[in-house]
């Protein structure tokens, strides 16, 4: 008698049907158990319970009716169409950042890239991320990604696209997140980026304006880089540069960090949200101050979205905010203040030079013409003629 037989008490090959319907029924039941299992983890994965199950994160995911495997089936980053005028600025800009760091644009002692401020909004039930570029309609894609994050809270709150300023935004930066491996984290099924890029003269007067006058003014601040006259920009340039040549430029600079609010407003564009880590995934998007390049910035904005599949429901609305845009109330209003900087600055040979220097890599990657330097004796000798 065999071994078998001792131990099973029935002789081999009996019973045949009886053990295959056991084995069967265990292996379904295995398969099920990992089934179920698996797929309640793949759904936890996608709502963080320290983030997302207690945050308007969720309730935007339900509002529209985006579950947890839906969210893992909208694309990201998208692969935007290089023949679609839209994306044209998106592309060069792609292109010129793989140049830079080929080594194929060089020429400033400013490094190309820096470590020197990242925020981003985010809407993760649509995958989307905005960056923050200060001085680059950065009051306006808050608002806008405010709206997306907590369409119920933001409309409920009597918010506005257009003209809520920060510390009335009915998200409270509960959909900021400060770096883009916090982003990554967050939404781990890949993410789309947004940016608006400024041209850099015209944003650097603008931060000038708004940061070192304005708000000295109306006491918000004690001044910039405790430069004695607000409204000669010699010193205000002059720390700027040196800032950004020589203090901590290779490691991240912090709020710790002395005159950290001032420098990071007048960095380089490409400083700002790690832009060498992003910009493969980022729609870049050309700003503009008025007339019909506002309207094609706009234009884009929208369009970019419905690349990146935010609900057309959700666009119109953004699209028709849009149309009733007016300036947010910081934003530059004296033009003689305007004026008397720009020509200071022009025609100050030094500083128009450190100027340069530090926006180089701004003029290069984005296809921004710099002004043009005017001899101050130059001019004076065409006006009296």
């Amino acid at each position: 008698m065999s071994s078998y037989y001792m131990l099973n008490k029935e002789p081999l090959g009996l019973n045949v049907p009886g053990r295959m319907f056991k084995i069967l029924t265990l292996f379904a039941i295995t398969a099920l158990l990992g089934f179920l299992f698996f797929n309640q983890k793949s759904v936890a994965s996608n709502f963080d319970s320290s983030d997302k199950s207690t945050s308007p994160v969720y309730s935007v995911v339900c509002s529209t009716s985006q579950t947890a495997v839906e969210e893992q089936r909208i694309p990201a980053p998208v692969l935007l169409d290089s023949s679609d005028p839209t994306f044209a600025f998106t592309f060069a800009v792609r292109r010129n950042i793989d140049k830079l760091l080929s080594g194929k644009i060089t020429g400033s002692n400013i490094k190309p890239f820096g470590s020197i401020y990242e925020q981003f909004k985010v809407a993760h039930a649509l995958k989307l991320a905005s960056c923050e570029n200060p001085k680059g309609m950065s009051t306006v894609l808050m608002n806008m990604m405010c709206y997306l994050y907590d369409e119920e809270k933001f409309l409920g709150e009597n918010n506005n696209i257009a003209s809520t300023w920060w510390s009335n935004s009915a998200c409270n930066f509960r959909n900021a997140l400060p770096s883009h491996r916090d982003v990554e984290k967050n939404m781990p099924f890949g993410v789309n980026h947004i940016a608006v890029i400024r041209n850099p003269f015209s944003r650097f007067v603008s931060a000038y304006l708004n940061k070192c006058v304005v708000e000295v003014n109306q006491g918000i601040h004690g001044g910039c880089y405790n430069c004695s006259t607000a409204e000669e920009p010699n010193c205000i340039i002059e720390n700027v540069y040196e800032r950004l040549t020589t203090e901590n430029i290779d490691k991240k600079m912090n709020r710790k960090t002395p005159y950290y609010y001032e420098t990071y407003h007048f960095a380089p564009q490409t400083w700002v949200c790690q832009m060498k880590e992003i910009y493969k995934s980022t729609a870049f998007i050309r700003y503009a101050d008025f007339g019909s390049g506002k309207r094609e910035m706009y234009s884009n904005i929208v369009s970019t979205l419905r690349a990146f599949n935010v609900p057309t429901r959700n666009v119109d609305y953004i699209e028709k905010s849009f149309e009733s845009q007016h300036k947010t109330w910081h934003a530059t209003r004296s033009m003689d203040e305007r004026d008397k900087l720009i020509d200071n600055i022009l025609s100050n040979r030094t500083l128009y030079d450190m100027l340069m220097d530090i926006y180089k890599h701004d003029f290069d990657i984005f296809e921004f013409s710099p002004p043009s330097f005017k001899d101050r004796t130059t001019r004076s000798a065409v006006k009296k003629v």
